[in-house]
């Protein structure tokens, strides 16, 4: 049994869920209270879209080990993939309770509370994952947001800046900074973002849409056009 559970890890690291799905239930169908099996096949279910059956999972592997902080935070984004913040919030409040220094655990809950409308809570949540783990990019690329929605341009971008420092091919960050420039009416700062966005991920339809946005601003209405079409080419459902 260890065996085969080291097999479904193997291939859920490798993405291909699917198969780590298939070990995982052969496991519960002789051991049904398995903790591990639950718990990752619960993620599985999350990461294909399918919260309500990783909740169900990831709920019966907390009740056989209610002192492992990792299926709080699984379980909190499942939750938040169904629209239940608080109760994601609550989850995420229960990890870190059992394992204070998890800066996955705070990056989620600030998520959750940003998704509230607490952002000075979730800014504090921000801070406290990144000083747990400066290197962690999400976390920094996510603080950013909270402060452009705060009003607080330069930490804004500084928050941006330390991110592309870490990682200077995110095209997101990029993508982000972009818009935070483009609020500050920097125009031609906030294209540039948003190229170097484009760049690194061409199918990125928010990007597309947003520098089109900035070069009807500049009055390059034709140019705009382009970028329009480019992100419907990309999304055909894309309203704005």
């Amino acid at each position: 049994m260890t065996n085969m559970l080291q097999q479904a890890v193997a291939l859920h690291q490798q993405g291909r869920l699917a198969e780590a799905a298939v070990l995982y239930q052969q496991i519960l169908q002789t051991q049904p209270d398995h903790f591990d099996a639950l718990h990752l096949l619960g993620v599985v279910f999350f990461q294909s879209g399918q919260n309500s059956q990783a909740v169900e999972l990831i709920q019966r592997a907390i009740a056989i080990n209610p002192a492992h902080p990792a299926p709080y935070l699984n379980i909190g984004l499942a939750l938040k993939g169904l629209g239940r913040a608080e109760e994601a919030l609550a989850s995420y409040d229960k990890a870190i309770a059992l394992k204070p220094n998890y800066p996955d655990a705070f990056n989620n809950r600030a998520a959750a509370l940003q998704e509230l409308h607490r952002l000075e809570d979730a800014l504090a949540s921000y801070d406290r994952a990144v000083a747990l783990d400066p290197g962690f990019v999400e976390a920094w690329n996510n603080r950013g947001a909270v402060l452009r929605d705060l009003k607080r341009a330069d930490e804004a971008l500084a928050s941006y800046d330390r991110a592309l420092a870490l990682k200077p091919d995110f095209a997101a960050v990029w993508s982000n900074r972009g818009a935070m420039l483009q609020d500050l009416k920097r125009l031609d700062d906030a294209l540039a973002s948003y190229d170097k966005a484009i760049a690194l991920a061409p199918d990125y339809a928010d990007a597309w849409n947003n520098r089109g946005v900035v070069l009807r601003d500049m009055r390059r209405l034709e140019d705009a056009l382009v970028c329009f079409g480019r992100a419907l080419a990309i999304q055909p459902d894309y309203a704005e």
